[in-house]
This record gives C-alpha cells, sequence and structure tokens, in this order.
C-alpha cells in the first residue's frame, strides 16, 4: 500500500483482502481460513511496483531474505 494512503487501521486491509479471496469457491474458503489463521497476509507500505511496460501490479509476492 503505498504510504500516501491513509488508513486507520491496516487489519482491516488484511480482513478486506481475505473477503474478498473467500468470494472463490470451497478450496479458496480452506486458503482463506488457513492464511487467517497463521496471519500469512501483511500490509507492506511502499510505492507500487510498475511492470516495464508502466502497468501497475496488483500483488507484488516479495521472497522472504534467503530464498
Amino acid at each position: 500500500v503505498s504510504p500516501k494512503i491513509k488508513i486507520a487501521n491496516e487489519a482491516e486491509v488484511i480482513e478486506v483482502v481475505l473477503q474478498a479471496l473467500k468470494q472463490g469457491n470451497a478450496a479458496s474458503d480452506l486458503a482463506t481460513a488457513i492464511w487467517s489463521q497463521a496471519r500469512t497476509l501483511r500490509v507492506r507500505r511502499r510505492e507500487p511496483i510498475l511492470t516495464a511496460g508502466g502497468k501497475q501490479v496488483p500483488l507484488h509476492v516479495i521472497p522472504p531474505p534467503g530464498l
């Protein structure tokens, strides 16, 4: 999330993402439950990442250090 966007509660951002993921099927419900319990998702404050063509990546997964 861009640091320019004011967010009162980052936990609400994660909850919105989890709720959107649940809109799929039974498998997405299971994945959402596991991710929620494990607290897998985190809000990272940084400017959006752009592709070489200038498009904004809606979700960019950054591997943990050492991978």
